[in-house]
């Protein structure tokens, strides 16, 4: 009897754990964007997954509400979006494919800020972070049943952005039209601005001292010949 409620205990336990502990979802590439009035289309793409969705609901994006944008605030590159926003479209999991579903979840993007200068039309393109949640409907607003429901969805990429300069006022200020902003995912880390500078000063470094040991060699050299 021991035996038998033991081997139970590790039965519930083996199909317990995946559910509690289980790994997310990693967007290996695809790409996203938000269009002038916060609205998001994308195609995802991971191991056994993939997504496609758009033409939903208004989401809130920091850089299509700033109407223009000034060079005296950041701005976020970005946005948060929940609910029906998600959209529609078709999503294929671990083979199982669903066309014509409606999306709920949540998507959180983050990127920037970045402050804008100058008087001419800008493009910037600076690292992102991706993390949320979807789930796929039949209908939206009735989704008692979801076909399908994922972990914590999690990616990382390049994101530009595009504004076009507006004018300036008498105190300086110059303002710019948002025109698009467009996400790259990628599997490889993205380094920030930082570790670009590190590595930049690393490679100075290297370059240094090959150069002072490729000049001690050439002095040492003939003294070995005699």
């Amino acid at each position: 009897m021991t035996k038998i409620v033991i081997g139970l205990c590790a039965l519930a336990m083996f199909l317990i754990a995946p559910a509690v502990n289980a790994d997310p979802l990693v967007i290996t590439s695809g790409t996203a964007s938000i269009s002038q009035t916060a609205r998001i289309s994308y195609n995802l793409f991971g191991t056994n997954f993939s997504f496609t969705g758009s033409n939903g609901d208004e989401g809130n994006s920091p850089v299509t509400d700033c109407h223009p944008c000034g060079s005296n605030l950041p701005v976020a590159l970005g946005g948060f979006f929940t609910g029906s926003s998600l959209g529609s479209g078709s999503a294929t999991i671990n083979g199982q494919t669903f066309n014509n579903i409606d999306f709920l979840g949540t998507f959180n993007i983050g990127g920037g800020p970045v402050f804008l200068s100058g008087t001419q039309d800008i493009t910037v393109t600076v690292p992102f972070a991706f993390s949320g949640d979807i789930m796929g409907c039949t209908d939206s607003s009735s989704c008692g049943v979801p076909l399908f429901t994922t972990q914590q969805l999690v990616g990382q990429g390049l994101v530009t952005a595009v504004f076009t300069f507006s004018g300036t006022l008498p105190d300086g200020t110059t303002f710019y039209d948002f025109k698009s902003i467009d996400f790259t995912f990628t599997s490889a880390p993205v380094p920030e601005p930082m570790t670009l500078t590190l590595l930049a000063t690393g490679l100075v470094g290297v370059g240094v001292k090959l150069r002072s040991r490729r000049r001690s060699k050439s002095s040492v050299s003939p003294r070995m010949s005699e």
